[in-house]
């Protein structure tokens, strides 16, 4: 629809102080159709470095007030948002209950992807990804999440494990995927990551 691509074109122009502030007044706004106002947060995702943003965003996660539409576009729009310990600490306790939403765990767990650098993060990924008791779903996201660590000795040690001998087909995939090292387009679009090789940007919101 011609709202959905103008507020999907918003993305670009967090430069401008009174952007963020209309999408935070639509994505907050409980009388907005559900879908727009998903739709709001994700379109934030390059704003997570504003504070009202970042706060907004880890306060609709957190808030099971909200409908699952909602909170699962916040955590999709808190990629760069986890650069804060406040976001990061919203997204890892959905990410650690397993009583949560499947798909927000998913949304959140994507979130993370660029935290991997923080030894917790990392850590959390290698435990899921081995949890049998998880479903299917996550374990194979956080088993594939870890080929940007594929370098370290212990993350490479358990996805070549989980990918001989984990009796789920999906995680065996998944972590042969990641042992590949290889940050290509299929990793960048499952991760909605907007970096990639030089001179074949994406953005991320392609397709939302």
């Amino acid at each position: 629809s011609v709202r959905r691509a103008c507020i999907k074109s918003l993305s670009w122009a967090g430069h401008d102080g009174r952007v963020p502030e209309a999408l935070l007044d639509l994505a907050r706004d409980g009388r907005e159709d559900e879908g727009f106002r998903a739709l709001a947060y994700k379109a934030m995702y390059r704003m997570g470095h504003r504070s009202e943003v970042a706060e907004a965003v880890a306060a609709a996660m957190r808030s099971t007030q909200e409908p699952a539409a909602v909170r699962r576009g916040a955590a999709w729009g808190a990629f760069l948002a986890a650069r804060r310990v406040e976001v990061r600490n919203a997204l890892t306790a959905i990410l650690d209950d397993s009583g949560e939403d499947e798909a927000l765990r998913l949304e959140a767990l994507k979130s993370l992807f660029g935290s991997q650098n923080i030894a917790d993060i990392r850590r959390r990924f290698l435990t899921l990804a081995a949890a049998e008791r998880e479903p299917s779903e996550v374990r194979a996201a956080a088993a594939y999440a870890l080929v940007r660590r594929v370098g370290e000795a212990e993350v490479r040690r358990e996805l070549t494990r989980l990918a001989d001998r984990d009796s789920d087909p999906a995680v065996r995939e998944a972590a042969a995927k990641a042992l590949t090292g290889h940050i290509g387009e299929e990793v960048m679009r499952f991760f909605h990551i907007d970096g990639g090789v030089p001179g074949d940007y994406r953005d991320p919101l392609e397709g939302e």
